[in-house]
């Protein structure tokens, strides 16, 4: 795979090509059902883990998706994984978790009501089916589950709640009820919020009341639903706690306030490693995480145009479980992807957006002169041979998109990461093209 020519990284570092393909694992396709090549990379690198973060440079790329499906499917089949948790609002996530374990609903109208375009797309619902495909017949105890780790809104939650008071056959209660409906935010961001400061007071006192009423009323409650009810119940109620904050550290954002942004990234960050080591806790055994490259890398979350930056979701996790986390992050050298775009109206509609090639010195221009694609450089093992020492304890630029994207201003979206502190690995692909939303028959 390729020679021993190098590169110049953005901090002027090198990297040996050769020395890199020792350390790489040709993934030989893209298609999910298609066979590994070699597993003995994969199964060094993520056979013991306890937590899988699986990123993405942009949250449009379909070849992304397919490869985290295709771990994910291999993860599953090999190394026995029964969770797996996306980048999305937990209560709404439920109906995705109902028909993957149970066959029940509508999958393509469930992943419609996540509020989440980034999922709406066919390869994504092609994973689904595959784990619906996978639980069926099998015992109950032995499927795959499927959550959301994300705490953006809180009408899921109540709507949840509701639902569970009715389950074990009770009323809500008197001092939660009127609370329930105060917190609602019926989907709505904050900055379309009508009522945002009396939503966001209620939010931490009916937090309280639900968790005290819950733990209270857990054998009766128990009895009537099962454990697992009672445990997504008082789930929800963490829900509308960390939803109020996080809403209501938007609601005081200012323009140019770093502190409050780093504020606002921490408080989301903290809240999704919570929710995976909840899930953990309750399901045990391993989990994959369905998430953004800035989410799932171990050192840093950077907003674009501001000096804000903050622990991400995977730093939090690396703390909690040291190398029993594995970040894999993803990067890709030229094509399409789907983004949010302005138009001449000043809104925003959904639409692919095209890259001619890798930033110069970037890390994709030196996993692209490997010579293979998809490929996985595992930078636990490069980080013990002397060649790549420089390159890997140096910052060096790579792609990242997110929402939202300007055509026009390219190199805004180039994020510098020091490989060997943001990832455990790197999935890299050379030709990319734009995630297919449901629906869409271009």
């Amino acid at each position: 795979m390729g020679d021993d020519t190098t590169g110049e990284g953005a901090a002027g570092s090198t990297a040996p090509v050769g020395a890199l393909a020792e350390h790489a694992t040709p993934l030989g396709t893209t298609e999910p059902s298609g066979p590994f090549p070699d597993t003995d990379g994969l199964d060094a690198l993520l056979g013991g883990a306890q937590v899988v973060g699986l990123g993405e440079a942009t949250h449009g790329t379909r070849e992304f998706f397919r490869l985290k499906h295709r771990l994910i499917r291999y993860l599953v089949l090999e190394h026995d994984l029964r969770v797996v948790a996306i980048e999305a609002n937990v209560p709404e996530t439920l109906a995705i978790d109902e028909y993957v374990v149970h066959g029940r609903g509508d999958p393509s109208a469930a992943l419609d009501g996540i509020y989440f375009w980034t999922w709406n797309v066919a390869a994504v619902l092609n994973l689904i089916e595959w784990l619906r495909g996978f639980n069926e017949g099998r015992p109950v105890e032995d499927r795959v589950r499927f959550y959301g780790l994300d705490v953006q809104y809180t009408t899921g939650a109540v709507g949840h709640l509701r639902g569970y008071f009715e389950t074990v056959g009770e009323p809500v209660p008197e001092e939660i009820a009127a609370g329930l409906e105060t917190v609602d935010d019926s989907g709505r961001n904050p900055d379309r919020d009508e009522n945002p400061e009396e939503r966001l007071a209620a939010g931490k006192r009916v937090a309280t009341a639900l968790r005290d009423h819950l733990d209270t009323h857990r054998t009766t409650y128990v009895e009537r639903a099962g454990e697992r009810a009672w445990w997504l119940a008082r789930w929800q109620a963490a829900v509308i706690e960390e939803a109020t904050a996080y809403r209501k550290h938007r609601v005081d954002q200012t323009d140019g306030d770093t502190a409050a942004m780093e504020q606002l990234l921490e408080r989301r960050d903290r809240a999704m490693a919570d929710n995976v080591d909840r899930v953990r806790e309750f399901e045990g055994g391993p989990v994959a995480v369905w998430a953004h490259d800035a989410h799932v890398n171990r050192s840093r979350h950077v907003v674009r145009g501001t000096d804000a930056t903050s622990k991400p979701t995977g730093g939090y996790l690396a703390d909690r479980h040291d190398t029993g986390y594995v970040a894999v992050g993803f990067s890709f050298a030229h094509g399409s992807f789907q983004a949010l775009g302005e138009t001449a109206e000043g809104g925003y509609e959904l639409r692919a957006h095209a890259v001619d090639g890798p930033p110069s010195g970037s890390i994709e221009a030196r996993l692209d002169a490997l010579g293979e694609s998809p490929v996985l450089l595992d930078l636990r093992r490069a980080a013990e041979d002397s060649r790549l020492t420089d390159w890997l304890d140096r910052p060096q630029g790579t792609f990242s998109a997110g929402a939202t994207y300007n055509p026009d201003r390219p190199a805004q979206y180039v994020t510098e990461f020091v490989p060997g502190e943001a990832f455990d690995a790197i999935c890299h692909v050379t030709e990319t093209s734009r995630a297919r939303p449901l629906g869409d028959d271009g």
